[in-house]
């Protein structure tokens, strides 16, 4: 690797003397070697100085390595062996099966894909000759975007359920792997040891150092080739916990070269981020966010944009806020006009697409990308426009509690004057005792509290005919009595 100089994020020469470098046993430590070869030529231009940082290092490992390269294979793999008992499948689909295919949004024989990923071979094996490596891979997980929305937009997990539908499901799972193995052999260079586990993966044994990625044909990978075991290849990082025990590090490494000088400053500043190494956060951390009602009044694509739609939401303010959210793969805008979400309307503004997002729509999802499409938070009751909303779900403090009994009144009420809508009140205990009746009661008392009574795993053995007799009773003369629910597995 050829390298003349270094600078931070905000544009600072690194030096000893101002005591910014770069420790390697601190990369060893925390970073795969993979991912900071893949930091380094994706984010610096050969032959011009370069900016690093540990927080820009971990940014782009956790998007382009873990939600993208590394959420694509195990996605993949994980479909293909719930699915498909781990054997790749045919990818082949019949002429009379191509309406099918259609309508589940795949292309039947496959040939947009074919053209993308051969042109982007291409162009990449040209931009590595030109020692163009950041534009380059910029190609490469073009491709990685492609085949992650063919996935999301043929919704593999609803195909299963549709018999008329395998050959379209197959399709899209060896499509998915044979762009993984293509992946393999370009990215090989770049991320060996990355490559050659995925490559593994998939079930291939060849020495993928030999394998020349010019010849690459579209469909040589067998259908019925068994897949290896999965396993994740680009763990997530955790940006919080490695920046703390970093700058634990770098504290006590200062200690060590000035003992008497900083000694104090020191061991307060280590103290303080041993304080700050788990990733809870402050009850008045929490009120700081501001969760809004709003109605979508206008939805939108943004041409050239895949992702992306633009929303105008009403959240009682003069005028609409307009609101940028990559929900295009998953809704169509029309279907969405008058619907009410909730909204972070204190969110810092942010331009995307040459646009001004003003605040973010709240939305779930699994963070693996195998389930459903993501879903709006929304509300069973109707709600104001404008109205905050906050929900406090009180799982470990119960504020039934007699720690709670001096001042429940103000604490409650705190919780009202800062916006919280409900507290939810958790009661487990003996089934045959009383300790429910306290959660319920101080749910009964406060409009904005409810109680939720169960059996805790550990008097599971106690949950028989007659305590689910106490329970339904209970819950049945509360005011706010819904159900009652018995799993005995």
């Amino acid at each position: 690797m050829l390298t003349e100089c270094g600078s931070t994020p905000d544009g600072r020469k690194m030096g000893k003397t101002i005591g910014n470098v770069i420790e390697v046993d601190v990369l060893h430590e925390h970073f795969q070697v993979d991912a900071l070869r893949y930091f380094v030529l994706r984010e610096m231009v050969f032959g011009q100085d370069g900016k690093f940082g540990y927080e820009n290092l971990i940014e782009r490992a956790n998007a382009d390595l873990a939600s993208g390269l590394g959420n694509l294979a195990s996605r993949t793999f994980s479909m293909i062996t719930k699915y498909r008992e781990g054997l790749v499948p045919n990818g082949k689909i019949a002429e009379e099966n191509y309406l099918q295919a259609r309508r589940a949004g795949i292309d039947p024989d496959g040939q947009d894909l074919v053209s993308v990923i051969e042109h982007a071979r291409d162009e990449f094996l040209r931009r590595f000759d030109n020692f163009e490596f950041s534009q380059g891979l910029e190609t490469i997980w073009t491709v990685i975007a492609r085949v992650d929305k063919l996935i999301s937009d043929s919704k593999p997990w609803e195909l299963i359920k549709d018999e008329k539908q395998a050959e379209t499901l197959n399709a899209v799972l060896y499509r998915a792997s044979e762009t993984l193995r293509w992946l393999c052999v370009l990215l090989y260079p770049v991320m060996p040891e990355s490559a050659k586990n995925i490559y593994s993966q998939i079930g291939l044994s060849e020495d993928i150092a030999t394998l020349d990625p010019a010849t690459l044909k579209w469909g040589e990978l067998a259908a019925g080739t068994k897949i290896g075991e999965t396993v994740g290849v680009f763990p997530r990082i955790d940006k919080n916990k490695v920046m703390n025990e970093i700058a634990e590090k770098s504290e006590a490494r200062s200690e060590e070269s000035e003992p008497e000088a900083t000694a104090t400053g020191s061991h307060a500043a280590v103290e303080q981020a041993e304080a700050e190494v788990d990733n809870f956060i402050t009850i008045d951390d929490f009120l700081k966010v501001e969760l809004r009602v709003g109605e979508i009044k206008v939805a939108e694509r943004i041409p050239n944009a895949d992702k992306l739609l633009r929303f105008e939401i009403d959240l009682g303010e003069p005028e609409y806020r307009q609101i940028l959210a990559g929900l295009a793969e998953f809704y169509d805008p029309e279907t969405l006009i008058g619907r009410k979400v909730v909204v972070v309307a204190n969110l810092k503004p942010r331009k995307m697409r040459g646009l001004e997002s003003q605040g973010m729509i709240c939305a779930a999802s699994l963070e693996d990308g195998t389930g459903e499409k993501p879903a709006l938070a929304a509300f069973i009751e109707n709600v104001d426009i404008g109205a905050r909303q906050m929900i406090f779900i009180d799982s470990h403090c119960h504020i039934d509690g007699e720690q709670f009994d001096a001042d429940r009144n103000e604490v409650i009420e705190r919780a009202r004057a800062a916006g919280v809508v409900a507290m939810l009140n958790i009661g487990t205990g003996d089934p045959h005792s009383d300790d429910f009746r306290r959660a319920v009661a101080v749910a009964e008392k406060y409009d904005n509290v409810y109680a939720s009574v169960g059996v805790h795993p550990h008097d599971a053995k106690l949950y028989d005919d007659a305590a689910e007799a106490r329970l339904t009773d209970l819950v049945q003369t509360s005011r706010k009595g819904y159900r009652v629910g018995r799993d005995r597995t």
